[in-house]
């Protein structure tokens, strides 16, 4: 999340690191990246990756950079550890090109299951135990 307290950092580490390439991903929407912080980086190619909410962004995020996978991982979007390490995983895939990671919970499979259908994916792995993910909402995204 980038905030007040951080912006500075983010900015610094951005012009620093970035200046070659000119393009920033945001992911997540307003509330996980103020519109005023994207505003102060115009001198960049930037594009924001944000649904209505965490479980929206992560297949927005799949669809765009993924698009066809035969291969997905999927990860609890109530609590960050699975995901942050899976995100790892995930990206380290498929022989180096890597895979999505899609966040799910009981009330939200539908974005998961749907990029799953769409993209031809023929594995999934669940990042946790059933307690992260239970068996219910693997057989609804599957």
């Amino acid at each position: 999340m980038v905030n007040e307290n951080n912006e500075a950092y983010v900015r610094n580490y951005i012009e620093q690191n970035l200046v070659k390439c000119g393009k920033v991903y945001i992911m997540g929407g307003n509330a996980v990246v103020s519109e005023r912080f994207e505003n102060s980086l115009s001198g960049y190619d930037v594009t924001r990756f944000g649904g209505d909410d965490r479980y929206e962004t992560s297949a927005l995020i799949a669809e765009t950079f993924y698009g066809k996978s035969t291969l997905a991982y999927l990860a609890s979007g109530d609590d960050f550890p699975d995901g942050l390490t899976g995100g790892v995983l995930a990206g380290l895939s498929r022989d180096g090109k890597g895979a999505p990671l899609l966040l799910v919970n009981e009330r939200n499979t539908n974005l998961a299951a749907s990029y799953i259908k769409d993209a031809g994916v023929r594995t999934v792995k669940a990042i946790g135990g059933t307690a992260a993910i239970p068996d219910e909402v693997l057989k609804a995204v599957i």
